[in-house]
C-alpha cells in the first residue's frame, strides 16, 4: 500500500514510514524512483542490475515491488540496511565508495529533486560509518567518517603522512593498506584509532610544557628529573606517535598529592621554586629533599587550589633540617656562613674566590660553589674582620672608617667593585692595633669573642 500510494501521488497528510519531503510533496518522477529501487533487486540475463522491463500485469507489479516496501516502511533503517548490504557486496579492493556501489550509486545521484535528499543523506551516513576506502564520494554525511585517509588522519593527529603510513605498515597503528590498479598504495586509519592517538599525545608532553605546568625553572626541572620524582618515559615505552616523554596525568597526580597533604603551621616559609642549587651545593641532599616532599614526609603549609607547584610554600625549618640531616660532612656553604655571621653571601663567596677564606670548590649549577669547614671559618675570623662589622659596632660608617684607615696606612683586603662603590672590605686584626689605641670606644677583644660565640652557638644549634 505504501508503494501504491507513492506511485498514485497520494500525498494527503504524508505517508507514514517515508521521508517527509517525499511523503508530502511528491515529485513527478516518483514512479521512476520506485522502479529504480525495485530494479536493484532484479538481474537481467547478463547478471547486471538496472535494466528491468516495466511489468504488464498486477501480479508482475506486486512481484517487482515487493522488496521495495521494507525499504520505505521502515524508514530510515530499512533503507540504510539495504545500502550497507550493497556496500559490503561491492568489490572490496576498490578504494572508492561510488565504485563499490556501482551503477546503483550513479542512478541515485541522477535524481536531483530536493525530495530525494534524505535518501542521499542516508547513503552518505552509511559510507561514513562503514566504508574503509580512501574516496567516499561527494555526498556530505551528518556523522564523521569512521575511516580516514592517511593524509586526513595525519592532519588531525599533527604528524606527517609518511610517519603515519610507516606506523600502520609496522603494525604500531591499526589501519588498512591496499594497492590500486594504477600502482598507488592507499592507507586508511579508523577514526577511533585517530582519537586514541590524539588523546595519548595530549597526555604525554615535552619538558617545556611540564616546566610551565609546574612553574619551575629549567635548572630545577633537571634536578627533579635527577632525583627521580619526575621520570621521562622511554621512547619504546610510549604509545605510538607520541613525542612527549612526560606523563602529565602522573605528574598532576603527584602535585595533587602534595597539595592534599598540606598542613598549615606557623613559621618562616620558603617557596618550592627556591629549592635549588642556590640554596645548597649538595645535590644528593637536594634529591633527598625532593623525594621527601613528593612522598609526603615534608608537607607544604601553603598549597591552595590554583597555585603552581613552584608557588607551594614549606616551613624553612623543615627544609633546613632535611638538607643538613643527610650531609656526609659538617662543612657549610657560603649561604650558611652568611646566615651564621650576618655577612653578605656575595662577600663570603668573593673571599673564598680570593683564597682569604679557605674553602673547597664544588659544582654549583653552571658555576662553582664553596664549602667552608668550621675550622676554616674560625681561622678566618682570627685573622680578619669586615669593615662593615667594625662600623656597626663603633657607631660609624664603612666610608668613614676606610678614610681613617687610608690616613693611617692601614690596607684593606677582599673588596669587590659594585658599580660606583665597593663592598666586602676586610682588615687584618694585627693591623688594627695602631688604630685601636685612639678608639677607646672599640673593644676589639670583645668583638672577636662575640663573633666566636655566635659561631659556636649556631654550630651547636
Amino acid at each position: 500500500m505504501t508503494v501504491a500510494r507513492l506511485i498514485a501521488g497520494d500525498a494527503s497528510g504524508g505517508i507514514k514510514g517515508v521521508p517527509g519531503a517525499l511523503g508530502s510533496e511528491l515529485p513527478v518522477n516518483v514512479g521512476r524512483f520506485v522502479q529504480f529501487l525495485a530494479s536493484g533487486f532484479q538481474k537481467n540475463r547478463t547478471g547486471k542490475e538496472g535494466k528491468t522491463a516495466t511489468p504488464k500485469t498486477v501480479a508482475e507489479t506486486v512481484t517487482l515491488l515487493k522488496p521495495v516496501a521494507p525499504l520505505l516502511e521502515n524508514w530510515p533503517q530499512g533503507f540504510k540496511d539495504h545500502v550497507e548490504e550493497r556496500l559490503a557486496a561491492g568489490d572490496q579492493k576498490l578504494n572508492s565508495a561510488p565504485a563499490r556501489l556501482g551503477n546503483w550509486y550513479q542512478r541515485l545521484m541522477s535524481f536531483k529533486e530536493p525530495a530525494y535528499r534524505p535518501y542521499k543523506d542516508c547513503v552518505a551516513d552509511v559510507i561514513a560509518q562503514n566504508f574503509d576506502g580512501t574516496y567516499s564520494g561527494t555526498l556530505s554525511a551528518s556523522q564523521p567518517r569512521q575511516w580516514l585517509t592517511a593524509k586526513e588522519a595525519a592532519s588531525e593527529i599533527g604528524v606527517s603522512s609518511q610517519r603515519l603510513v610507516e606506523a600502520v605498515s609496522s603494525g604500531q597503528v591499526f589501519g588498512k593498506m591496499s594497492n590500486s590498479g594504477l600502482g598507488h598504495r592507499h592507507t586508511i586509519v579508523s577514526a577511533s584509532e585517530v582519537e586514541e592517538i590524539k588523546t595519548n599525545r595530549s597526555l604525554f608532553r615535552d619538558g617545556r610544557f611540564v616546566r610551565d605546568r609546574l612553574g619551575v625553572s629549567r635548572g630545577q626541572f633537571e634536578l627533579l628529573k635527577g632525583s627521580g620524582v619526575i621520570r621521562e618515559v622511554l621512547k619504546q615505552e610510549r604509545p605510538p606517535l607520541v613525542d612527549g616523554g612526560f606523563d602529565v596525568s602522573a605528574i598532576d597526580a603527584s602535585v595533587e598529592f602534595i597539595r592534599n597533604s598540606a598542613h598549615e603551621r606557623d613559621g618562616d616559609t620558603i617557596t618550592f621554586k627556591n629549592l635549588s642549587l642556590r640554596r645548597t651545593t649538595d645535590r644528593a641532599a637536594l634529591a633527598r629533599l625532593f623525594k621527601s616532599i613528593f612522598a609526603g614526609e615534608i608537607r607544604a603549609v601553603v598549597a591552595e587550589v590554583g597555585l603552581l607547584l613552584a608557588e607551594f610554600r614549606f616551613l624553612e625549618a623543615d627544609i633546613k633540617w632535611e638538607l643538613r640531616s643527610g650531609r656526609h660532612s659538617l662543612d657549610w656553604t657560603a649561604q650558611d656562613v652568611a646566615e651564621i655571621t650576618g655577612w653578605k653571601h656575595q662577600c663570603v663567596t668573593q673571599w673564598c674566590k680570593l683564597g682569604l677564606l679557605e674553602a673547597r670548590s664544588v659544582p654549583h649549577g653552571r658555576g662553582v660553589g664553596f664549602l667552608i669547614s668550621p675550622a676554616s671559618l674560625a681561622k678566618f675570623q682570627g685573622e680578619y674582620v669586615p669593615v662593615a662589622t667594625l662600623a656597626k659596632s663603633s657607631a660609624s660608617s664603612s666610608r668613614k672608617l676606610l678614610a681613617e684607615f687610608a690616613d693611617r696606612g692601614i690596607g684593606t683586603y677582599g673588596a669587590e667593585s659594585d658599580g660606583m662603590t665597593s663592598r666586602g672590605h676586610l682588615v687584618r686584626l694585627s693591623e688594627l692595633r695602631l688604630w685601636s689605641r685612639d678608639r677607646d670606644c672599640l673593644e676589639l677583644g670583645a668583638l672577636k669573642n662575640a663573633d666566636s660565640e655566635r659561631l659556636l652557638l649556631t654550630s651547636s644549634a
